[in-house]
C-alpha cells in the first residue's frame, strides 16, 4: 500500500470519527448548526486533529530514535575498553597494488571529478517522488542519467529470463545502471594494458619449455544483501558476457556475485587478497571488486524511515539516501614485495573496529586514533607526518563531522584542512556497500596525482569504522627489479 493511500485512509478515519463525535453531540444537545458551525466543526476541527495525531506521532518516533541512540551511545562508552581488546582488525597481510578504479557517484563519473565536487559541498536536495512515512518530501543524492534500459537489455543479452528481469525494483535496476558503465570502464582497462596477456620469460624466449600460464581474472561482484539471492547468477552471467565482448578469454576469467550487508564485508575480502603461495606455477592472479547500492526507490526509502535512519527535521542524526558504483584492479605483491604490473597506488594496510562503537565526540576520536595507530603498524610503522591527506565519507550527521574534525585536528595537525581534508558524504550521501570501494579510488586518483599518503576513513554505517591507507608503489630492490624476467616492476 503506499504511502499517499495510507494518509488518505488516516485522513479519511479522522474526519469520520470527529463527524460522528460532533453530530453526535448536536443530535444530543439539540443544537441547530449554522454555516460557521459547520466549516469549524466539521471541516477545521478535522484537519486540526489530524495535523496534531501527524506531529505526535513524528514527535514519539524521534524520540524513540533518540533513545536508541543514546542507549547505544551508553553501551559504546562502558564497552570501549573491553572491547577494544576484541575489535577485529583486517588488514592485508602484503600489500595490494591498485591498477586501476572507476566509480560514478551523485558528485561525478570519475575520481578527479568527485576530488573537485566534494572540495565545495553542496546541500542535498529534496526528492522530486521519495516521501516518507508522513508523505513528506525525503533528502537525496542522486544521478541524474542512469541509464536502465541499458541494464535491461544487458541482462536479456547476457540470457536473464523474464521472471528474472521481474524481479529487480526500481533502486536495483539504477544500482545496475551504475555498475554497467564502472564494469565496462575497468574491463577496457584491463584489455588496454594487457595485463591478462601471457608473461614472457626467459625459458620461453629461448625455447627450453612451455611459457607459465597468462594471469587470471578473478571478479568479485558485491550487491547489497537486502537484494534477492535470485538476481546474483543473472548478474554474474551479465558481467561474463561483459567481459567477453570486451575480449578476455573466458578460460581466464572467474566470476562471482556476492551479497554485502556493510562495507565491512567488503574490507574483509580486500584482506583475503593474498599473493599466490611459494612455488606455484600459475601466473599472477588480479582481482576485480566491484560493488553498487542505491537507496533512490520507494522500499529503501521505506526501510529507512521505519528503522528511524533517515534524516528529517525531527531526525538530524538520520542519513541521505544516496547511490553509486566503484571498482578497482588489484594485484597483491609477491614474495619479494614487488608487484608483477605497474600499479597506480598501493593499498599499504587497513584496520577496520565493529566492537563497542561510540559516537560520543570524545569516544570516538580516540577510537579513530587507536584504528590510526594500527594502520600505520601494518604499514612498516609509517609516521604520521608522512601521511598527506584524509578523505572520509562523512556526511552531514553532526556525529560524524565532529568525530572527522576532531581526529583530523588531534591527529593530521600538519595538514590543511581546507586543501587535505575531504569528505564525499555531503554531496554523495550514503552509497552503502560502495563507500569502502569509492574512498580507495578517490585515494587513488589524490595519490596518482601527487599526494604521497593518503587515509581513507570510512565511518557512515552506525557500529563499524574502518581507516585505510593508500600510498604511493614502493620502488623495489634493485635485485628484485633484476631477478624479475616476466614484467616491469611497480616504480
Amino acid at each position: 500500500m503506499s504511502r499517499m493511500l495510507r494518509l488518505g485512509l488516516w485522513l479519511l478515519l479522522t474526519m469520520v470519527v470527529v463527524w460522528a463525535v460532533v453530530i453526535g453531540y448536536w443530535k444530543v444537545t439539540g443544537t441547530r448548526p449554522d454555516v460557521r458551525d459547520l466549516v469549524l466543526y466539521l471541516g477545521v476541527l478535522p484537519l486540526g486533529t489530524f495535523a496534531v495525531l501527524a506531529l505526535l506521532r513524528r514527535g514519539l518516533q524521534n524520540a524513540g530514535s533518540k533513545a536508541s541512540e543514546r542507549q547505544a551511545d551508553a553501551e559504546g562508552e562502558g564497552s570501549g575498553t573491553e572491547a577494544g581488546k576484541d575489535e577485529t582488525q583486517v588488514r592485508p597481510a602484503t600489500p595490494v597494488a591498485i591498477l586501476a578504479g572507476a566509480l560514478r557517484l551523485p558528485a561525478g563519473g570519475d575520481a578527479a571529478g568527485v576530488l573537485g565536487a566534494i572540495a565545495s559541498p553542496a546541500a542535498p536536495e529534496l526528492h522530486p517522488q521519495l516521501k516518507d512515512g508522513s508523505g513528506f518530501p525525503v533528502f537525496a543524492s542522486w544521478v541524474e542519467d542512469i541509464d536502465t534500459d541499458a541494464v535491461l537489455q544487458a541482462l536479456e543479452a547476457a540470457g536473464a529470463s523474464d521472471a528474472d528481469i521481474r524481479r529487480f525494483a526500481d533502486e536495483q535496476l539504477r544500482g545496475l545502471g551504475l555498475l554497467l558503465p564502472v564494469a565496462q570502464d575497468l574491463l577496457a582497462q584491463v584489455v588496454a594494458e594487457d595485463w591478462l596477456a601471457p608473461p614472457a620469460t626467459a625459458a620461453a624466449a629461448g625455447g627450453r619449455g612451455a611459457p607459465p600460464p597468462a594471469p587470471r581474472l578473478h571478479a568479485s561482484i558485491f550487491l547489497p544483501s537486502d537484494w534477492p539471492a535470485a538476481l546474483r547468477d543473472p548478474v554474474a552471467a551479465w558481467f561474463a558476457e561483459e567481459a567477453r565482448a570486451t575480449g578476455l578469454d573466458a578460460g581466464q576469467l572467474a566470476v562471482d556475485a556476492l551479497p554485502a550487508t556493510a562495507g565491512d564485508d567488503i574490507w574483509r575480502h580486500l584482506a583475503g587478497i593474498a599473493p599466490p603461495a611459494s612455488g606455484q606455477a600459475p601466473g599472477p592472479a588480479l582481482h576485480l571488486v566491484l560493488a553498487c547500492h542505491s537507496q533512490l526507490g520507494e522500499r529503501s526509502v521505506q526501510r529507512l524511515d521505519q528503522g528511524g535512519r533517515l534524516l528529517s527535521a525531527m531526525r538530524n542524526e538520520g542519513i541521505v539516501p544516496g547511490e553509486g558504483a566503484a571498482g578497482l584492479v588489484l594485484h597483491a605483491a609477491d614474495a619479494r614485495g614487488g608487484f608483477a604490473f605497474p600499479a597506480r597506488a598501493v593499498l599499504q594496510a587497513h584496520a577496520t573496529e565493529h566492537q563497542g562503537v561510540s559516537w560520543q565526540p570524545r569516544a570516538a576520536i580516540g577510537q579513530i586514533q587507536a584504528l590510526l595507530e594500527r594502520t600505520l603498524a601494518g604499514a612498516n610503522g609509517l609516521a604520521v607526518d608522512e601521511v598527506k591527506a584524509l578523505l572520509s565519507d562523512a556526511d552531514l550527521r553532526r556525529s560524524r563531522a565532529t568525530a572527522t574534525a576532531g581526529f583530523f585536528g588531534q591527529s593530521l595537525a600538519h595538514l590543511d584542512p581546507d586543501e587535505d581534508c575531504l569528505a564525499s558524504g555531503a554531496r554523495c550521501g550514503h552509497v552503502g556497500i560502495v563507500s569502502p570501494l569509492a574512498l580507495i579510488a578517490l585515494a587513488t586518483e589524490r595519490v596518482a596525482a601527487g599526494t604521497a599518503s593518503v587515509l581513507a576513513l570510512a565511518l557512515a554505517e552506525p557500529d563499524q569504522r574502518a581507516l585505510a591507507l593508500v600510498a604511493s608503489p614502493v620502488p623495489p630492490a634493485a635485485e628484485d627489479a633484476a631477478a624479475s624476467p616476466s614484467r616491469p616492476q611497480a616504480t
